[in-house]
């Protein structure tokens, strides 16, 4: 099959994106087959994680085929369940149920369609019971804030500043408290907005704004027990050394979503020599 495939993929490109699909269709039809041959829940989260992202490949050989005129037949799984997979969007997030349990095989996708029919802005947007949708949100301390998505991207937006947010996957709305499920098993709260994080960021590095080389990032950091859910803002500083010397300064700073704690700051050593310097 391997020789036969890459013989098959040599010939155009259009070949070469149908052997991409084929070889997702096998692992798909393998790992569903593997899933149903264990109840131990450590590996039906690899086989789970694995098959997922065997669907989100297919789905993306399946978008190039169609742009290059072509279309895909399915050659192991049924081709019910390969349409199915080709209609509906990139999955994202963890896969456990509300009781962070794993879900099982195709469950999970299922799960995540029922989740997007309920509609968007009601925490149920990206399905498994958890995550964010796409709407506005009336946050604990009566800040409002809306997520929407750009591409493969989640979005966090409030007062004009926008945060990617790849842990809004696993975030739960409980009322007006939104919880985030980390990997330590705990549950943060995410009280902080983009924008007063990005100010308390600004101010510890004592820079004036955030410009177009400015990222902020809500996610997860730490290990262990230090595990947070915390905004990372990372920006390129135009600054003069000695107050003469101009060089591009990286810095970063961490503050904990939670409690408004900052959290980890870097900056370049000779940071203390430099000042800020005119845009």
């Amino acid at each position: 099959m391997y020789v036969s495939l890459v013989e098959k993929g040599q010939t155009s490109l259009l070949d070469a994106l149908v052997v991409g699909a084929t070889v997702e269709d096998l692992d798909i039809k393998d790992l569903n087959n593997l899933l149903k041959e264990t109840t131990n829940q450590d590996i039906i989260l690899v086989y789970g994680n694995l098959v997922k992202g065997s669907r989100n490949h297919m789905r993306s050989f399946n978008k190039q085929i169609t742009l290059n005129g072509g279309s895909y037949d399915a050659q192991y799984i049924s081709q019910a369940e390969a349409d199915e997979i080709l209609k509906t969007e990139q999955e994202r997030g963890a896969i456990l149920d509300d009781n962070s349990s794993v879900i099982s095989g195709f469950q999970n996708q299922f799960r995540r369609m029922q989740g997007q029919a309920a509609g968007a802005g009601q925490g149920a947007g990206l399905g498994q019971g958890r995550g964010l949708g796409q709407g506005t949100y009336s946050g604990s301390r009566g800040r409002s804030f809306s997520i929407k998505q750009q591409g493969n991207r989640m979005m966090m937006e409030s007062n004009g500043r926008n945060a990617d947010c790849p842990l809004c996957a696993n975030i739960e709305n409980q009322g007006n408290m939104f919880n985030a499920r980390l990997s330590n098993g705990r549950n943060a709260e995410i009280k902080m907005m983009p924008d007063t994080a990005a100010e308390t960021a600004l101010q510890r590095l004592r820079l004036r704004n955030c410009n177009e080389n400015c990222s902020i990032e809500l996610k997860e950091v730490g290990q262990g027990q230090q595990t947070r859910a915390a905004y990372e803002l990372k920006t390129q500083r135009n600054s003069k050394v000695l107050g003469m010397f101009p060089a591009k300064m990286n810095v970063q700073a961490q503050v904990d979503a939670e409690t408004g704690e900052l959290v980890k700051v870097n900056k370049p050593w000779w940071a203390f020599l430099a000042t800020e310097a005119e845009e």
